[in-house]
Parts: C-alpha cells; sequence; structure tokens
C-alpha cells in the first residue's frame, strides 16, 4: 500500500504530543488499541513486548535464531539491514527441516517488523531485540504485539513534530487506513458519525 504523504503530514500538523490526540475543529481523536486489532488484526492482549536493547555478541545471536552470520557491514549497533533479511531469506527449500522453517519464520516477521509495524524513519533496519522475542515462535502470539505498534506509532509521532524530521517512522499504514476510516468520515459529516472516536 502506498502511503499518502500528504494526509500524513496534514496528520502531523495537528498531533499533540502533550496528549498523543489529534486536534480537529471538531474534537480531538486519536487511534486505539481497538483499531489496531481491528485494522491490523494484532492482539492488544498478553506479554509486553520488552526485554533488553543490547546483545553480547550480535553475530551469535543471528547465528542461533537465523542460522546465518551476517556479514558486518550489514550490522549498525543492535540492528541489522532489513534488505540482507530479504536476499538472504528469499526462497526456501521444499525439503527444508522444521528448524530451517522456524529460522525463515522469524526473518520474515523481523521483515515485517522493520519495514511495516514498528519501522524507524527509514525503513532500512531492525533492531536486534524483535529477534530475541522471536526466539520461541509458540509464544510469539502471547506478545500484544498491537500495543507495541501503537506505542511505537506515538513515540514516533512526538519525534516527528519536535524535531520537524522529513520523514517518521511507525506504522504509516496504521495512520493512514485509521485515518480513512475514522477522521475523513468525521470530517465528510462534520464530525456527526458514531465511527470517530472523539478523546
Amino acid at each position: 500500500m502506498d502511503v499518502n504523504h500528504f494526509l500524513i503530514s496534514s496528520l502531523l500538523e495537528r498531533w499533540r504530543s502533550e496528549t498523543h490526540t489529534f486536534h480537529f475543529p471538531h474534537g480531538e481523536t486519536t487511534v486505539t488499541l481497538e483499531d489496531v486489532a481491528v485494522l491490523l488484526g494484532l492482539p492488544i492482549d498478553g506479554d509486553v513486548v520488552t526485554g533488553p536493547t543490547t546483545v553480547q555478541d550480535i553475530f551469535a545471536t543471528f547465528h542461533e535464531h537465523l542460522g546465518v552470520i551476517p556479514p558486518p557491514t550489514v550490522i549498525r549497533g543492535n540492528s541489522i539491514r532489513v534488505s540482507w533479511l530479504n536476499s538472504t531469506f528469499q526462497q526456501l527449500s521444499p525439503n527444508a527441516n522444521n528448524e530451517v522453517i522456524a529460522q525463515y519464520a522469524r526473518a520474515y516477521i523481523l521483515t515485517l517488523i522493520g519495514r511495516i509495524l514498528m519501522p524507524d524513519t527509514s525503513t532500512a533496519r531492525v533492531h536486534v531485540m524483535y529477534l530475541l522475542r522471536l526466539a520461541d515462535l509458540n509464544v510469539v502470539r502471547n506478545y500484544s504485539w498491537g500495543s507495541a505498534v501503537l506505542a511505537c506509532l506515538y513515540r514516533c509521532l512526538d519525534h516527528g513534530i519536535h524535531l520537524r524530521q522529513e520523514n517518521i517512522g511507525g506504522c504509516m499504514i496504521l495512520l493512514q487506513c485509521w485515518a480513512w476510516e475514522s477522521v475523513a468520515t468525521g470530517i465528510a459529516t462534520g464530525g456527526r458519525t458514531e465511527k470517530i472516536k472523539w478523546v
């Protein structure tokens, strides 16, 4: 889905970091956990997506969970290039065992996190802390990924208005779909709609 930068810029101008709401002539509204659950289908209940932000040996961590050691050129700090993940884990072999399938699944989910769900301003890198949460794929669904996505979006919107960034991070697909569903409908009818969630 292409991101409408004019729409995002217009929303950013109305964002207030003190209340985490958008200010419109008819009131205030914001993206809620319910919106995340409905629009993205992510769980909003469960364990918090948290953990260490640094690892002792990043290369050993990637080898343990992805089965490969990335070249030093794709590592910066505690993050890895998403493009390297895409090129390395493109095609799963038809006779892959369960361990390899799990490694490809982790790489795919990590790419989704870095490009769509919780990207930085460049969408080029993803933090290794998310890979640690994907270590046991049987418990991944127990995390409140929706809460993490919403918190990341709020943080990125806050940084976007304070730093006057040209690009902002966070889940822009969520913000855009929310705007189409909630704000556009409310503006078109003068705010007299039940779809809009006024704070």
